[in-house]
């Protein structure tokens, strides 16, 4: 299943300053030493203005292949609910 990242720039959109903080500090406390591409995910959509998928898709080249990366999506999704 294709999950669009749009959508998923507008969940991260939608969280409160608090929500966000939150979630980072969730992220770093259970997962440390562990590979942390939902959370680059989750810092670059957070990161970015308007949604444009060409940007998106060459920011996250270099650190999550894309083969993994509906993968990755599913599991910021999880996590954030």
């Amino acid at each position: 299943m294709k999950r669009d990242t749009s959508k998923l720039f507008k969940l991260v959109k939608s969280l409160t300053k608090n929500e966000k903080r939150f979630f980072k500090l969730y992220s770093n406390l259970y997962n440390q030493g562990k590979n942390k591409n939902y959370l680059f995910l989750f810092e670059l959509l957070d990161g970015m203005k308007t949604y444009n998928e060409e940007v998106f898709l060459d920011k996250i080249k270099s650190r999550i292949k894309y083969s993994n990366l509906s993968q990755v999506k599913t599991y910021l999704v999880k996590n954030q609910k």
